[in-house]
């Protein structure tokens, strides 16, 4: 077991990488693509008429825009398979079923993003041909596309497996410790999100895709504030650590590093302490203060001076007599 642990470990370092890279880019092109058609195309139709027109001259735009999301959704397959994986390995009670889910749900929702660009395309060439070109005779090719229908119903189950996906997966990595509390409830409501949220509020789910994406790129490169959870360290089931123990354990690692300065003083002051009383031992007698012999020394020339001055003095007087 402990070999197998090893393995994972080494495993998740190594493609932990690649799922990052892969979330941030996801992020980034669910929002670019949601935004590319609106920012490339400056016309604002008013009607059904003619929105039908302007998709029919700005085709290629709408078909880029459309494979970017498609692409986004590739991706985000690559992500979750990532997390299910490194979920998996600690908890085991994560249902197999959610890989296949995550599979087909993503496969379909890319495939489905291309297909309604192209159905709509095909819907907007039939107007542009035929007659008459008024709001009504557009919203009666819309309403009578086979293509479009079967899309529509594609997109809905692609959405609804991926939702599930997103809540087995989110819900078990919250359980096993590998995500907070926070990252796990915000890909289940992303989930619930991409089943209910109407086409008007899809530029709005695909932007919080982006937050959530980062702040997983951000888990999956060990660069998440305050360190991740002892989960990805040990590789097995531990729960993410709340606020308070977090500054808990933070606050003993600063006190273990406060002692170890405090013992490094200590033992600096006792070698200096140590080294000066060894000098004061091994010092010579030569060095410290004036032996007695020289200090008798010093006495007697003293007064050798003294004497040979008087006796000057005393001869100096007799010469003035």
């Amino acid at each position: 077991m402990a070999a197998s642990t090893s393995e994972q470990l080494a495993w998740e370092a190594r493609a932990g990488r690649f799922a990052a890279a892969a979330a941030a880019l996801a992020g980034l092109l669910f929002v670019v693509g949601s935004v590319y058609f609106n920012s490339t195309v400056r016309e604002r139709p008013r009607g059904v008429d003619q929105e039908l027109a302007l998709l029919d001259r700005e085709a290629i735009n709408l078909l880029v825009s459309g494979a970017l999301v498609a692409l986004a959704f590739l991706l985000l397959a690559v992500v979750l398979g990532y997390l299910y994986r490194v979920t998996r390995h600690r908890r085991p009670e994560l249902p197999a079923a959610a890989l296949p889910l995550l599979v087909v749900g993503t496969l379909v929702a890319a495939g489905s993003e291309v297909g309604r660009q192209v159905a709509v395309l095909s819907v907007a060439a039939d107007f542009a041909s035929s007659a008459p070109r008024n709001a009504a005779h557009a919203r009666e090719l819309l309403r009578g596309s086979t293509a479009l229908q079967v899309i529509g119903i594609a997109g809905l189950a692609a959405n609804f497996a991926l939702g599930l996906t997103l809540g087995l997966i989110c819900i078990n990595a919250m359980r096993s410790g590998v995500v907070s509390a926070f990252i796990g409830v915000f890909g289940i409501v992303l989930g619930v999100f991409l089943v209910v949220a109407p086409p008007p509020f899809r530029g709005l789910v695909f932007l919080l895709f982006l937050f959530w994406l980062l702040a997983l790129a951000a888990l999956f490169l060990n660069r998440w504030p305050g360190g991740r959870g002892r989960a990805w360290e040990t590789g097995e089931a531990e729960p993410w650590p709340s606020v308070s123990q977090r500054n808990a354990e933070l606050e003993r690692q600063r006190e273990a590093l406060d002692d170890g300065a405090s013992g490094d003083d200590r033992d600096a002051d006792g070698r200096a302490a140590e080294s000066g009383g060894s000098d004061e031992d091994e010092r010579p007698p030569g060095d410290g203060a004036p032996s007695a012999a020289a200090e008798e020394a010093g006495a007697g020339t003293g007064d050798g001076r003294a004497g040979a001055s008087v006796s000057r003095s005393k001869r100096k007087r007799g010469r003035r007599r």
